[in-house]
């Protein structure tokens, strides 16, 4: 029912960032991430200035394994003035979430010289964005979610390519 509305909300002003915004809402909680993608893509194309629409285009991305790519979305929202405080703070929690996502499956425990220290600067990074994220005051009820995922990322590198002991 509500795809309906907002397809008849279109139909009346196809140009409508509001109903565009809820349409690719829609899609990306149905798990169409083609069409999220291209109505982000719209959105941040048309209003650049937007942090909201790159924090929905960073959340497609994600989900499309492209953690990487929302990383560098997110980082290019947060590079703008005057983001409402909250979606600074969605941001960072979001850039954690792509951080530690982009770390699965990169750890080579027989080349832990050449996997290993790529990760530990992703997860460094994830904790900063989680500090961010935090010092915001913002109350996000998945943050903790996010410190216990980073947690445990940092330890199944270390239990799988355990760093020497500095003097």
């Amino acid at each position: 029912k509500a795809r309906a509305l907002l397809e008849q909300a279109i139909g009346i002003d196809p140009y409508d960032a509001g109903v565009l915004s809820s349409l690719a809402l829609l899609d990306l909680s149905q798990g169409d991430y083609d069409k999220a993608d291209t109505r982000y893509g719209q959105l941040v194309a048309r209003f650049p200035g937007m942090a909201e629409y790159q924090l929905g285009m960073a959340e497609v991305r994600i989900r499309q394994d492209r953690e990487v790519e929302a990383v560098a979305v997110i980082e290019a929202a947060l590079a703008l003035d005057d983001i409402p405080v909250r979606t600074r703070a969605m941001l960072h929690q979001t850039k954690a979430r792509a951080l530690v996502a982009a770390t699965a499956d990169r750890v080579d425990s027989t080349r832990c010289d050449q996997t290993a220290p790529q990760v530990r600067a992703w997860l460094i990074a994830a904790d900063r964005a989680v500090a961010d994220a935090t010092a915001t005051g913002v109350s996000m009820p998945d943050l903790p979610v996010v410190r216990r995922l980073l947690r445990r990322r940092h330890a199944a590198v270390e239990s799988d390519c355990p760093q020497p002991l500095q003097e």
